[in-house]
Parts: C-alpha cells; structure tokens; sequence
C-alpha cells in the first residue's frame, strides 16, 4: 500500500468520524477547523460598506475576473501592474 495516494472528500465521511480521523492526518484537522466556512451559504449586505464610505461594493463578477487576471498577468511576469 505504501506509494499509493488516496483522496477522501470530507464530504464523504461521517461527521462523527473526522475528528477521530483528524488524529493522525493534520490536513484533516485543519479542515474540520475550517467546515463552518462551507457548511451553509453567506449572503453579505453591502449596505453597511456603503453608508460609511459611499462607494459601491464590487461585484462578484467583477471581482472574480480581476482576480483572475492578477493571476494570468502574475503568470507573464507583469504582476503588480493595475490593468483596466
């Protein structure tokens, strides 16, 4: 069995039987740490943001595809440079 590499989704295992498992795989501790994040959807207001700075939130759109453009631009070597 030694070389071989197996894959468990958390998803998959019984929500009693991660903590156990989390014992001996530290990357299993630290996702269960980290379940709350994605166990039930965020919704977030923006209207807070909004009345004390008086700019709009970004979008989800937008922030995703500027986020995704620092990376390919970080992957040509011109990270860092703002392109609008």
């Amino acid at each position: 069995m030694a070389g071989k590499l197996i894959i468990v989704h958390v998803a998959m295992l019984p929500q009693w039987l991660q903590p156990i498992l989390g014992i001996a795989v530290p990357e299993l501790r630290e996702l269960i740490e980290m379940r709350f994040q994605t166990d039930r959807s965020y919704y977030v207001d923006a209207g807070k943001f909004r009345a004390r700075f008086g700019q709009q939130a970004t979008s989800f759109e937008e922030g995703l595809a500027a986020t995704v453009r620092f990376y390919r631009d970080a992957a040509r070597g011109s990270a860092g440079k703002t392109s609008r």
